[in-house]
């Protein structure tokens, strides 16, 4: 849900995205707003208290990659409200599972079959959010990842 600002400036929290792992972290996405401009920032509470907030990218223009996803939910793209394309493809021996958002899930979401499968985001499913991923072997696995 993305607000509706009916005053020069303001915040809002959407509790409705936030992630179920560990049940003792929690994350929510914050809105703040200015006469002049919308931000949106995920805020991750970690059972200790710490707070963490991860920034929107900044516009990006064929920006290629290779990275690794843990046994974890690992953060595999950032919210980057200027994002056009992203293709993501599994350069690993094993099966990766995305989430569109925060959460990614062993045996849930968009599966990215091992050896070159992909996932492609373009005007005809256009995403612009966070997007976790995580795999179910053994040590660290690379998605290779070209956003514009």
């Amino acid at each position: 849900m993305t607000p509706k600002p009916n005053r020069d400036h303001g915040v809002f929290i959407d509790v409705s995205e936030h992630s179920p792992e560990p049940p003792s972290t929690k994350k929510v996405l914050l809105y703040g707003w200015d006469a002049d401009s919308l931000a949106k920032f995920l805020v991750q509470v970690n059972p200790d208290g710490e707070v963490s907030v991860i920034l929107p990218s900044s516009s990006v223009a064929n920006v290629s990659t290779g990275l690794e996803v843990a046994t974890a939910t690992t953060l595999i793209l950032p919210l980057n409200v200027d994002r056009n394309v992203v293709e993501i493809v599994n350069d690993s021996d094993t099966v990766i599972y995305i989430k569109l958002g925060l959460g990614a899930e062993l045996n849930s979401g968009i599966r990215i079959n091992p050896g070159g499968g992909a996932f492609n985001i373009s005007a005809l499913n256009h995403y612009t959010g966070v997007i976790e991923a995580i795999h179910g072997g053994t040590g660290a696995k690379v998605l290779t990842i070209t956003e514009y």
